[in-house]
């Protein structure tokens, strides 16, 4: 019994059409459940996810009053070294206009006598 070399390659053809029609099926499968909507959330599911965020949001709101607090105190410690440092400037400043108005009147007492 001889195989007629063109059945085999027909067989073949039917084979690798299946194929490529199964993936092209999955393909439209797969997009079509991706854009379904998603399922509605029991009123159970609601309950717990809330139950389970609520420590979550009282740790977040400490945090921030945590915050908060190292924020003004940081602010309120700059404030005080600027302020320390203006008053080291201006004393600094006036000492300076001092020596030079006193060196200032002995230049000039010198030059008078």
């Amino acid at each position: 019994m001889k195989i007629n070399p063109h059945f085999i390659h027909l067989r073949e053809s039917t084979t690798m059409n299946k194929l490529i029609a199964t993936l092209v099926a999955g393909l439209f499968a797969s997009v079509a459940f991706a854009q379904a909507p998603a399922p509605a959330s029991t009123p159970a599911t609601v309950k717990a996810e809330v139950k389970a965020e609520k420590p979550v949001t009282k740790a977040e709101k400490s945090e921030t009053k945590v915050d908060a607090k190292a924020d003004a105190a940081a602010a309120k410690t700059d404030a005080k070294a600027h302020a320390k440092a203006d008053h080291k400037k201006t004393k600094t400043h006036a000492n300076t206009t001092e020596k030079k108005t006193e060196a200032h009147v002995d230049v000039k007492a010198s030059t008078a006598k």
